[in-house]
């Protein structure tokens, strides 16, 4: 068979069983329909061609791989996804009206040589004040990157992330990033960003503004670490650098919205600003000062300063100190009220609050004051008019009123010569940073002067006494200096006694010398104040006390109670101590529950830590006890009670009188459990003795050559001297060693009687056995001590 029949038997067949999807190839017209790529790069090309005639859609090959289907009115294709720098064969397939499928020859190009084309989504994550870390999505070609910061080379990775170590707080950063095949480097993928503050966030500062007022607040923030300086401003006119972390504002202006500002700052960087806004209280008025009380019949008047810009003002009443109190008088215009509700005999405590409206002030100071009926004074003892003594009896002054939770035994008076004049006074009342209530009482000169008038036609002892109701833990009495003065000219044997709660303090007015004290002040005596105050010792001290006296084996039977009296001058602000009055035994009395034989009044002295003894007497009356403690000087006293024994003193005929003394404090054993009650008593020891017996401080300048300061009994001797007890010998030595005689040791008590105002029994000097006891003088007895 011929080939030309063969084919055409061939092609019949093929066009009968493929007639509906057979590929035709164009007919040649003479110039084939435009197909080319019109742009090439390194893994796309765009393919466009015209239309042809007679198709009504087409369809791409590009390798042997269709790119869509048959698509009418498709002329141009982007293809993607080539290899770089490869041939590729293109085919465009067209099909006509009846079906038939024709193809244009193959197309050829050549895809661009590889191009690397840079990093995307470029991003940092995980930044800290000196870290960061660069993420990014690499090219498939890239076998690494190179970093570049602020333009400068950095380093080198293989892939994301690179990590970005010592950088600056607060600091910006540019970042570039380079994909290389090692043969060609991308453009660079550019980034940005900050590096965090070393400042913490507003929140963790927390900038707030506390005790918010009217006029004040005190701005707080939590303290940063690296921060040596805050800087404060409100951005006007206020600005401060401080090193706390709690500044207070004052002076600001009442319901006003302030902002402040804080920077914190070291010597190298500062932080960004931290604000606080907050707005102030409207304005409450201020407490009313100055507030006073006067007790009168069934009635108190009360009197205040006037507050600027209080609308009027509220009274309130109490019956106990510190309140709570009751309103009973509201909207008042005047600053003054006088209460006629009050019942005679009542204590009542007295606060005022100024008012705005719908503004109460705090309370102002509290004052206390006891309505009772006119007292006439001053009352001799067992007169018609002695109303506490209505037998008649000489033994009782009259107390009206009488102090509060004080019975009519316990201020009896022995001396039937004696004559009292009652001042009833009423106090301010104010309250210490530390929460202590303190009674202040300012004596009228003019009541003071009237006591002292009515003092001139006394006999015996004549005494003012000045009470205050209530029972605050310190009370201070002020007197007038020249009316005090007047008391020591006209009346010079009167004793000023203050009494406040169950405690009294009895002060001869002759031993103030006022002119001399006025003269070493630098000041007027008519300028000047006396204060006599009453303190009960509190807190740190009060524990110092108890922790003294456990150790030493006493028990506390009362509160220590510190007296004190100074002079002090407003007008030169100056105040002077008056601790030291010679020989004159000064009288304090407190109150206690009934005590043992064993109860003994002591000084405390807060630079030794150390008691000593006091001489005192105790009279139980109606189940309480007054304990009246007697010495020349002040400082804080308190009534305790304490057992001692010695081992060597069974069956001594002294055992009793000696353990009695040591359980006073007056007497020590030659070691904690020994008295060596045989033992020879030197002139150091018996001097010792003396001192402690009669409650005198020891002192520290010597007047004797053989008497050092180190010696154990240096103190004791000089005091001795000091007081008059020892005069030593000629040639100026006391001899502190050798043993005591009795006629020296009948000469010391009898000077030491001399001083504390009684007169010895008999001459000493003509009987030098006066003292008929053993040696170690463990049994003598001084009726005016009452040891």
């Amino acid at each position: 068979m011929k080939r030309l029949f063969s084919s055409l038997i061939i092609f019949t067949m093929f066009s009968m069983f493929f007639s509906s999807g057979d590929i035709n190839v164009a007919a040649s017209t003479g110039e084939d329909p435009r197909f080319e790529a019109i742009h090439i790069t390194d893994t796309t090309a765009t393919l466009e061609w015209d239309p042809i005639d007679g198709a009504v859609s087409y369809s791409l090959q590009i390798n042997g791989t269709a790119l869509f289907d048959f698509t009418p009115n498709k002329f141009r294709h982007d293809v993607t996804g080539l290899n770089p720098n490869l041939a590729q064969t293109a085919i465009l397939f067209y099909k006509d009206a009846d079906g038939g499928t024709f193809q244009l020859e193959e197309y050829e190009f050549t895809t661009e040589p590889l191009i690397i084309a840079p990093p995307t989504n470029l991003r940092v994550l995980n930044v800290t004040t000196n870290s960061a870390e660069i993420h990014w999505v690499g090219h498939p070609y890239a076998i690494e990157y190179y970093i570049s910061v602020d333009g400068v080379y950095a380093g080198r990775a293989e892939s994301s992330p690179y990590l970005m170590n010592d950088l600056t707080a607060n600091t910006t950063y540019n970042v570039e990033v380079v994909a290389s095949n090692l043969l060609q480097n991308s453009p660079a993928a550019e980034i940005e960003f900050t590096t965090g503050s070393s400042w913490p966030d507003a929140s963790v500062v927390n900038l707030r503004a506390e005790a918010v007022t009217a006029t004040t607040a005190t701005l707080v923030w939590n303290e940063i670490p690296t921060a040596t300086e805050y800087h404060l401003s409100d951005g006007e006119d206020f600005e401060q650098s401080v090193t706390a972390v709690t500044y207070g504002l004052t002076g600001l202006s009442p319901n006003t919205s302030y902002t402040f500002s804080l920077i914190a700052s070291n010597s190298i960087e500062s932080s960004s600003e931290y604000t606080y806004t907050f707005t102030t209280a409207p304005a409450t008025p201020a407490a009313p000062t100055g507030l006073t009380a006067t007790a009168g019949d069934a009635k108190v008047s009360l009197a205040w300063n006037s507050v600027t810009g209080a609308g009027s003002y509220n009274v309130k009443r109490s019956t106990t100190l510190g309140g709570s109190y009751t309103t009973i008088a509201a909207n008042i215009a005047a600053t003054t009220y006088t209460d006629t509700t009050a019942a005679n005999g009542t204590t009542y405590y007295y606060v005022v609050n100024a008012v705005n409206p719908g503004l109460e002030s705090t309370n102002s100071n509290e004052v206390s004051a006891r309505p009772a009926a006119t007292v006439v004074g001053p009352t001799q003892p067992g007169s018609k008019d002695d109303s506490s003594n209505p037998s008649g009896e000489n033994n009782s002054p009259v107390l009206i009123p009488k102090p509060p939770g004080v019975e009519d035994g316990s201020t009896k008076r022995t001396d039937d010569n004696n004559s009292t004049v009652i001042l009833k006074v009423t106090s301010t009342i104010e309250q210490t940073a530390d929460g202590k209530s303190v009674s202040k009482i300012t004596v009228d000169p003019v009541d003071l002067q009237k006591a002292m008038d009515a003092m001139k036609s006394a006999s015996g002892t004549p005494k003012v006494v000045i009470q205050v109701p209530g029972n605050t833990e310190s009370t201070n009495f002020q007197l007038n200096a020249t009316v005090v003065a007047g008391i020591q000219a006209q009346v010079p044997s009167a004793v000023i006694s203050v009494q406040s709660d169950s405690v009294t303090y009895d002060l001869p007015a002759e031993v103030l010398d006022i002119p001399a004290i006025a003269k070493n002040m630098g000041a007027e005596a008519e300028d000047l104040n006396i204060n006599i105050t009453i303190d009960k010792v509190t807190g740190a001290t009060a524990a110092e006390i108890e922790r003294a006296a456990k150790q030493s084996g006493l028990q506390p039977i009362s509160d220590p109670v510190d007296f004190n009296v100074t002079v002090e001058s407003p007008t030169t602000g100056q105040s002077t101590s008056i601790n030291d009055f010679g020989n004159t035994y000064v009288t304090r009395t407190i109150h206690l529950a009934p005590t043992s034989n064993n109860a003994t009044g002591v000084l405390y002295n807060p630079g030794t830590g150390a008691f000593s003894f006091v001489p005192a007497t105790f009279e139980t009356n109606n189940g309480k006890t007054v304990a009246t403690l007697k010495r020349n000087g002040n400082s804080i006293y308190a009534v305790i009670e304490y057992t001692k024994t010695f081992d060597d003193l069974s069956g001594h005929w002294a055992k009793a009188d000696v353990e009695l003394l040591a359980s006073k404090l007056v007497v020590e054993g030659v070691s904690d459990d020994r008295f060596a009650p045989e033992s020879q008593i030197t002139r150091a020891e018996f001097a010792s003795l003396l001192v402690r017996a009669m409650g005198i401080s020891e002192d520290n300048t010597s007047k004797f050559l053989d008497v050092k300061p180190s010696d154990w009994f240096a103190g004791a001797v000089n005091a001795a001297a000091k007081a008059g007890f020892v005069d030593g010998f000629e040639d100026g030595t006391f001899k502190p060693n050798a043993n005591i005689t009795r006629e020296e040791m009948a000469v010391m008590i009898a000077h030491a009687m001399s001083f504390a105002g009684q007169q010895p029994a008999a001459d000493v000097k003509s009987c030098p056995y006066l003292l008929t006891v053993h040696s170690s003088a463990v049994g003598l007895q001084m009726p005016s001590l009452n040891l």
